[in-house]
């Protein structure tokens, strides 16, 4: 019996090992596998024709935002992808779990809300807007707010918006942004 346990135990090792291995060399997913976990059509480039506002979650959990634009034909292309604005379904710490809060469009503007953490939570608020001069959307607002749940401290931190150099969203990296 000890030696079937072991033959046993040296099958799930290896089993597990092999699933280990197969997914930390997976790479990342083809598009048709991730599924949409926000839609919103709305005129984002002040061109009053409605466009997309679309996040994406694979498998994994990982998330991609995107802004579609209609063409002639009625098929929707991707104008702008950011693979690092919004946090991962996992990002969120123990605690809080999913960390997007909240997903909030007007016509061109998109502001995005999510939130974690265990003993420091934080809050994250960023508003992006479409420039017509750039052709493109801006940072027009960021804010963190920590709050210490030991010791009751509460900062928040508010990053200025520089018109000269401003962030595009295509080039956000959420977690540069403030720790940089």
């Amino acid at each position: 019996i000890v030696r079937i346990l072991n033959v046993v135990k040296y099958f799930l090792y290896g089993f597990s090992s092999f699933l280990f291995l197969t997914n930390a060399y997976a790479g990342s997913q083809p598009e048709s596998l991730a599924k949409i976990i926000y839609e919103k059509e709305i005129d984002l480039n002040q061109d009053r024709i409605k466009d997309k506002l679309v996040i994406e979650e694979n498998t994994e959990g990982k998330r991609n935002l995107k802004i579609l634009v209609e063409d002639s034909k009625k098929q929707w292309n991707t104008v702008i992808e950011n693979r690092n604005m919004v946090l991962c379904k996992y990002c969120g710490g123990v605690s809080t779990g999913d960390p997007l809060v909240s997903v909030e469009a007007k016509r061109n503007v998109f502001e995005i809300t999510q939130e974690g953490g265990s003993r420091e939570r934080w809050t994250s608020v960023y508003r992006f807007q479409y420039s017509p001069k750039l052709s493109t959307w801006i940072l027009r607002k960021a804010r963190l707010n920590v709050y210490d749940t030991v010791t009751g401290k509460n900062e928040i931190k508010r990053k200025s918006i520089n018109s000269s150099k401003p962030v595009k969203l295509q080039d956000f990296n959420y977690d540069e942004f403030f720790y940089n």
